[in-house]
């Protein structure tokens, strides 16, 4: 009987595991990643049951892969699909998506990975076997006393072969979707996932550390596009004083610690939203100004109502697309390898409506970033799925719909109407205030744009 190893939290799903498996195969429960890393426990499949420790899960993966082949199968809730990919990407070998009645497909998803897993067992002993026989015939040809005619490292290359009928044909196969072919590449490791810049971790760390504004200074002038955005921004209408700023740290003194760092945030990010591939150029392009765009709006919104922290509002508010940033540049990767390769504008939107939120919920779990952040990520689009519904939640869902009605949207259409929402009256707002939000937000973002040429 072959067995079957589980890891859950839950004690629900566990149990629903093991009434319908129990029957036909040999079950146990992992207690603790320590018991495995201890007793190098064996089985025949190895079932991860995911419940929102995304790092934990990928460690336990890791840990199991590093000291046992066998096939894993990894459980995740409908709106936790992107942890799926990143689970393929650290070694499991398919996944299942716990919609309901799941339960009822696990049995065959099992039977199948098993019967999967021993095929590739077979062929990689029967290659074994062919490798050691060419071996053993190469040996006795070099002792035997003539050269022989065939080519031993590929035995069938000098034969003449005889002329046969054409194989009946096959039937091509279907090409692969987007999403596919993101998956395949994450699960064979060939994407580099975005980072957060190093100079933008270096300044955070020195203002956690509560450093003065020179100290501050010091370290940000090694970045001379971002110093001289700083002393530009400080010397515009919004924040002019009585003299102009002439340096580094007089600019920081005007502009306050905090909102600096606004800047120097979203300069330094700005390199996250390029390419050089002239297919999937605009869509950079169009979700950089909608990211900025955002940002400045939720900053505006943030001050106008007193909701949150204003430099939390803005990065929840440049942050808020990441996910689609993370599936374009996977994209771009997938274009390097495949020129030819050219989805069609239609299938790329497709692509990134339907997953953006769950693959940016990912990427900021890894980043491990604040769950607030996490969750606005997540969505943003529809904040009526959040079990918590937070106002920096609605704040960027506001945001996002005003921009759009600015014009700055991911396919570069024209403006669209904008609609006062119940969640939208909920934070106190009314048409009048949008208009006046709507106004000041262009105005800024007018203004980042001639000061940083960003």
């Amino acid at each position: 009987m072959k067995s079957v190893l589980v890891a859950s939290r839950n004690k629900n799903t566990c149990g629903l595991i093991f009434t319908c498996l129990n029957n036909n195969y040999e079950l146990s429960l992992l207690k603790s990643v320590k018991i495995l890393s201890a007793t190098n426990q064996p089985c025949d499949l190895f079932i991860i049951d995911s419940e929102n420790s995304v790092d934990q899960e990928m460690d336990l993966i890791a840990k199991f892969k590093a000291s046992n082949n066998a096939p894993i199968l990894f459980l995740t809730a409908v709106e936790s699909t992107a942890d799926a990919i990143h689970a393929l990407a650290k070694g499991a070998t398919n996944y299942l998506i716990k919609v309901d009645r799941f339960i009822q497909l696990l049995p065959c998803t099992v039977e199948l990975l098993l019967n999967q897993h021993e095929e590739l067992c077979q062929l990689r002993k029967a290659n074994r076997k062919l490798i050691a026989h060419i071996k053993s015939v190469e040996e006795q040809a070099k002792k035997s006393p003539y050269t022989p005619s065939v080519n031993l490292r590929n035995p069938i290359q000098e034969i003449a072969v005889p002329n046969l009928p054409d194989p009946s044909p096959q039937l091509p196969k279907e090409p692969l979707t987007l999403i596919e072919r993101i998956t395949q590449r994450l699960k064979q490791g060939e994407i580099n996932l975005p980072s957060i810049p190093d100079f933008v971790l270096k300044v955070n760390q020195l203002v956690d550390s509560h450093a003065s504004i020179a100290q501050i200074a010091k370290l940000v002038s090694n970045d001379t596009a971002i110093t001289t955005s700083l002393i530009r921004i400080s010397n515009s209408s919004r924040y002019r004083g009585v003299s102009q700023n002439q340096n580094l740290e007089q600019a920081i003194n005007r502009l306050g610690i905090e909102q600096s760092m606004v800047y120097v945030q979203m300069i330094s990010n700005r390199s996250l939203f390029a390419t050089k591939d002239p297919l999937l150029a605009p869509l950079f392009n169009n979700l950089w100004a909608h990211s900025m765009a955002c940002a400045h709006t939720s900053q505006v919104i943030s001050e106008k109502l007193s909701i949150g922290n204003c430099f939390d509002i803005f990065m929840m508010g440049l942050l808020h697309d990441i996910g689609t940033l993370f599936l374009l540049q996977i994209l771009a990767e997938v274009r390097v390898a495949d020129i030819d390769f050219k989805p069609s504008k239609e299938e790329l939107h497709q692509l990134i409506e339907d997953y953006h939120e769950n693959f940016g919920k990912s990427l900021l779990q890894r980043w491990r970033f604040p769950a607030p952040y996490i969750e606005v990520t997540a969505f943003h689009e529809h904040p009526e799925k959040c079990t918590k519904i937070t106002d920096q939640l609605l704040v960027i869902n506001l945001s996002n719909r005003i921009i759009n009605a600015l014009g700055y949207q991911l396919d570069g259409s024209d403006e669209q109407s904008f609609k006062l929402q119940k969640s939208d009256t909920s934070l106190g707002l009314n048409e009048a205030l949008v208009e006046e939000i709507s106004a000041q937000s262009q105005e800024l973002i007018e203004n980042f744009k001639a000061d940083t040429g960003c």
